[in-house]
């Protein structure tokens, strides 16, 4: 990327006239080939195809719940299982198709346990199907070593978590779920930043960071606004403000993610713009109002300038 910027900073400067701009980059082999664009398109639609399929798999049975017996209900997701499992047999799990087949398998032991609880009525929560789904595919997931297959497995247990504090809401408070979510999300985003910093994950598996560090930014700052609203314990606050701190540590000067350094300025801005209007402006004052824009686009603007001085200083690195 540092190259690609180098060049497009040429092209700006008129180093490179803009006829020739697109054989610099082909030349620096910062454009994608033909080979390139097959590959592609063949991870996108083979993605696509297997989401589809199990969808449609979901799709078919409610459409003909009542019309299809119960053992014809079984037999096909259970065929279709099979068929997911003797391809990632025959294919392996480090090819392309075989995740794609793992992916499947995953996904269809979910609907799998869904038909068995509805055809029986077993009466159990829907956190314990989300539970025993993201139990029984572990293992399978980690043979995988598939940043996807942990995406997923993740986002079940993200389920598990807010189906089980609703099914008990007489032991959980809102900002107790939240907490639950952001200790979870920043735990995983803590593990797998460590893990790329060793180098046990591919460079081009380093995006799912990005949206574990979305995950964990909006909890704490759903949090932090709560604690401004409702004048609420102070832990929250403090929490914001060490979460900001590490943000910036880790993602300015141990390294530069300019994405999540972004989302860190939108959570300063909207927490501060809520903190001003909760407790310092008038309320129904057009003078309240013209304040608060102006503090609105002023933090805005600081942070964008801010983002653009770091923009500036990896296009010189």
């Amino acid at each position: 990327m540092n190259a690609r910027h180098k060049i497009l900073e040429w092209a700006e400067e008129g180093r490179i006239a803009s006829g020739q701009l697109a054989a610099a980059l082909k030349t620096c082999k910062l454009l994608p080939d033909q080979h390139g664009w097959l590959q592609f398109l063949d991870r996108l639609l083979l993605g696509l195809g297997t989401l589809l399929l199990v969808s449609g798999i979901i799709f078919f049975f409610a459409a003909n719940w009542d019309g299809i017996g119960r053992f014809t209900r079984f037999a096909l997701v259970e065929a279709a299982f099979l068929v997911c499992l003797l391809l990632l047999w025959r294919l392996g799990s480090t090819s392309l198709a075989g995740q794609a087949a793992l992916a499947g398998a995953v996904l269809l032991t979910g609907v799998l346990l869904a038909l068995v609880g509805q055809t029986y009525q077993t009466g159990a929560d829907n956190w314990e199907l989300f539970f025993a789904w993201s139990l029984l595919v572990f293992p399978w997931v980690a043979l995988g070593k598939n940043s996807i297959l942990w995406l997923i497995w993740l986002g079940l247990i993200n389920l598990c978590t807010i189906t089980y504090a609703r099914a008990h809401q007489g032991l959980f408070w809102e900002d107790d779920l939240l907490w639950l979510l952001f200790s979870i999300n920043t735990l995983a985003l803590v593990l797998w930043q460590k893990l790329a910093d060793l180098e046990h994950i591919p460079a081009n598996a380093h995006w799912p960071i990005r949206l574990l560090a979305t995950a964990s930014g909006a909890c704490i700052t759903l949090l932090a606004l709560q604690a401004v609203v409702d004048s609420a314990s102070t832990a929250s606050i403090m929490a914001w403000l060490i979460w900001l701190g590490t943000i910036y540590y880790v993602y300015r000067r141990q390294r530069v993610d300019l994405y999540i350094l972004t989302g860190g300025v939108l959570s300063i801005v909207v927490t501060t713009s809520v903190f001003f209007t909760q407790h310092l402006l008038t309320r129904n004052s057009v003078f309240s109002l013209v304040l608060l824009t102006m503090l609105v686009l002023g933090l805005s603007a600081a942070g964008g300038w801010w983002l653009r001085k770091i923009l500036e200083e990896m296009h010189r690195q």
